[in-house]
């Protein structure tokens, strides 16, 4: 099954301030998600997943009824956690 990758508002924005080479690469990896999205590691205690993507990750997670994958947030790895637990 393929799915659709969806972008959250906090996930485009961050997308937006990282330079171009760099939005390159996370958008292709975004693209792996369209084929396989529960191959990723889960994250504890939690629904979400996460895509590792050098020193940047993207919490996401996966609609299987509706096919869609929702990227809720994508940041550097060392904050990425803290700042997504702060929207929930």
């Amino acid at each position: 099954m393929s799915y659709k990758v969806f972008l959250h508002p906090k996930a485009a924005e961050a997308l937006k301030r990282f330079n171009p080479s760099l939005r390159v690469k996370v958008k292709d990896r975004l693209k792996e998600l369209k084929a396989s999205p529960e191959e990723r590691q889960r994250l504890k205690y939690s629904p979400f997943y996460r895509l590792r993507m050098g020193d940047y990750r993207a919490i996401y997670e996966v609609d299987r009824e509706g096919g869609k994958v929702i990227v809720l947030f994508i940041g550097h790895r060392r904050k990425v956690y803290d700042d997504f637990s702060k929207l929930l």
